[in-house]
């Protein structure tokens, strides 16, 4: 209970970002509303202007407004031109949220059997054992989030009367994951990705930094891990006592959180050196026509070094991120029904 209030930070902070930094009147409207007069916005002192201010401060990802990122208004875009109806949209999120529930209980019980590593260790048999415990961390991370999000999901659309173009996938295409880059900025989440944006944009306009420089990426990425890094700390300082030190704990969240920005512009730099060869031009976004003249380099080749390499940071990067959830036990929490469970006391 004291973790899951904590935790809550995920969706409070993109609504205080969105009044303490911005005229919401202002700087925010509907897409599909756009164009209209004062782009759709309802009069004030109305139940209309009270259900678009809900709406505003309830949409952590920004789904249908004009913050809100590309990929996230281009899916919700093609769900609202599929028609999907109400009724079709829940028994299509059902499978998943059921198969999250079968992960993540599946998870739980290898967990419990599982030793967990004390320190890291480049000792061979000790590092399998790392490599295979943060493996399951990164499978109950990623179940639990969709699992909740399915849920609410299917709740919000089929029991209160919500769209269903307004929850499209959580996480992004996992083929993208070929640069670390991508992974925090495509594959992710994004629960925080605009109320980060829109305070390191204070930052940078004050420090007069040029938009879109290196610098302001920058101070971007340092803004949100910097944000998050804390926030995981706070939600986790509540329930480590008899588990982690609090200073074990702070500075195995820094480190983890504080390497990430690191790590990407390195990338971002190397991919930038090798933006004339045919190496990068795989890493980097291009048209077909552009990458076209470089067919003599397999793709796949390329993207598969891209996976290796994001693969190895996050395992070197993310044992300070497991090490001190796994002491917690968060890897061990009981499900409210475990089937596996069950399924073993029938066997």
């Amino acid at each position: 209970m004291r973790y899951g209030m904590a935790g809550s930070w995920l969706l409070m902070l993109p609504a205080v970002e969105r009044l303490l930094l911005h005229v919401p009147e202002r700087d925010f409207w509907l897409v599909d509303r756009q164009g209209e007069v004062n782009n759709g916005r309802p009069k004030e002192w109305t139940w209309d202007k009270v259900r678009w201010a809900m709406k505003l401060v309830t949409s952590s990802r920004g789904v249908g407004w004009n913050f809100g990122h590309r990929k996230v208004n281009d899916a919700r875009s093609a769900m609202k031109a599929q028609k999907l109806d109400k009724k079709r949209f829940v028994l299509a999120r059902m499978p998943r949220a059921i198969l999250s529930y079968v992960v993540l209980d599946a998870v739980i019980q290898t967990a419990r059997s599982t030793t967990i590593p004390h320190s890291w260790s480049w000792k061979m048999d000790n590092l399998k054992q790392i490599v295979f415990v943060e493996l399951l961390m990164g499978l109950s991370l990623l179940t639990t989030m969709t699992l909740q999000y399915e849920v609410a999901a299917m709740m919000t659309v089929g029991v209160a009367g919500g769209q269903p173009e307004d929850w499209p996938p959580l996480f992004g295409n996992i083929a993208d994951c070929y640069t670390v880059g991508n992974v925090w900025g495509k594959y992710w989440h994004g629960y925080i990705r605009q109320p980060a944006l829109g305070i390191s944009h204070v930052i940078v306009k004050h420090l007069c930094i040029p938009p879109r420089s290196p610098h302001a990426y920058f101070i971007h990425l340092i803004t949100a891990f910097s944000i998050s890094g804390f926030f995981h700390f706070l939600s986790l300082s509540v329930i480590c006592e008899g588990y982690v030190d609090p200073m074990t704990l702070a500075l195995n969240m820094g480190l983890f959180f504080m390497i990430q920005p690191f790590g990407t512009m390195v990338e971002y730099a190397v991919i930038q050196l090798c933006q004339g060869t045919r190496w990068s031009e795989y890493l980097i976004t291009r048209t077909d026509s552009e990458r076209s003249a470089f067919n003599s380099v397999p793709q796949m080749l390329v993207r598969t070094l891209g996976y290796l390499w994001v693969f190895c940071w996050f395992i070197w990067t993310g044992w300070w991120f497991v090490e001190v959830y796994a002491a917690i036990g968060v890897l061990e929490w009981s499900m409210p029904v475990s089937l596996w469970a069950i399924g073993g006391k029938a066997v």
